[in-house]
């Protein structure tokens, strides 16, 4: 069965009109210099969008959130998960001095509240030809994640009150199918959920590298692959946060269901995909971002790690 995919993401542009007139919901927990002796540079926020502190049910999308920091340090800035975690499905990247979560809860997450913090600073780790340096400033930044249940499922207890005669947790007024056995569950409609088993497996996944395009300029299509034995009833794929001119169509042999992603980007900016995929009564997400650079080469058409040299 499908589980916990990795969110395989890199920034490497990001217009900087993007976060214009935003909020800025993060939490500052703190900054300063490690070395008061050495406080030659400083890290702030520049700018967010979305939320640090989300409530979000099960088999739910987390919705994105964007920081980006400006720092006048000349080293690369670092960031690291400091304290806490993320729920299972959830995913955080920092590249090029800006800070992304989002993914999908998955089924197995608790129902709990995952506290995270991130500090950002301008250590060096040591490399072949340098020693690790200590970091000079930094900066921390806090959210956290409510998981709660899923409000769209049930499960009949055979309770045969006058509000909900099968028990299955749905009212009778809005109950579509109202005679469902007990120990059933159902949909939100009332309706039972279908419980055949199936497995899927992706054979192919774009989002496993960073995804770099240029605006108005056409990509090369490329493929997200599926291997299933679910029938057509039972596996559903949606795919939401694809930038604006970017579309796909689905085909499927036997064995395999193929998602080809193409079209002309006409929006500049940074996208977080999520490629959704429910088979029987098991929902699951494969994440990623979408990079639309605005001052491409003319060279940058296609996926991969940088195609706007």
């Amino acid at each position: 069965m499908l589980r916990n995919f990795l969110f395989a993401v890199l920034f490497i542009f990001i217009s900087p009109n993007i976060w214009a007139n935003e909020t800025i919901t993060t939490s500052i927990l703190e900054t300063g210099w490690a070395n008061s002796s050495l406080n030659s540079c400083t890290i702030s926020i520049a700018s967010a969008q979305g939320e640090a502190n989300q409530t979000v049910e099960k088999m739910n999308i987390v919705q994105p959130y964007f920081v980006a920091i400006q720092t006048d340090c000349e080293q690369t800035l670092q960031a690291r998960l400091s304290s806490g975690s993320f729920p299972p499905g959830v995913r955080w990247v920092f590249e090029q001095n800006n800070l992304a979560f989002s993914g999908y809860i998955e089924t197995e997450a608790e129902e709990r509240v995952y506290d995270w913090e991130i500090t950002i600073d301008n250590s060096v780790a040591a490399s072949e030809n340098t020693s690790a340096t200590n970091a000079t400033t930094f900066v921390s930044l806090s959210g956290s994640i409510a998981v709660i249940a899923d409000s769209t499922t049930a499960t009949s207890t055979g309770n045969n009150s006058t509000a909900d005669q099968d028990g299955d947790g749905v009212e009778d007024s809005i109950d579509v199918c109202p005679n469902t056995p007990q120990g059933q569950s159902v949909d939100a409609a009332g309706c039972p959920i279908n419980n055949v088993s199936c497995d899927f497996t992706v054979v192919t996944n774009p989002f496993d590298q960073s995804l770099d395009f240029c605006l108005d300029e056409a990509i090369t299509p490329f493929e997200f692959k599926l291997q299933s034995d679910c029938s057509s009833s039972s596996l559903s794929i949606d795919v939401t946060g694809l930038p604006n001119g970017i579309d796909y169509i689905i085909s499927a042999t036997d064995s395999f269901t193929i998602l080809t992603f193409q079209g002309t980007p006409t929006t500049a900016g940074v996208d977080i995909v999520n490629v959704n995929i429910t088979a029987s009564n098991y929902s699951s997400s494969v994440g990623g971002i979408i990079i639309v650079d605005g001052n491409c080469g003319d060279n940058g058409t296609g996926s991969g790690s940088d195609n706007c040299d």
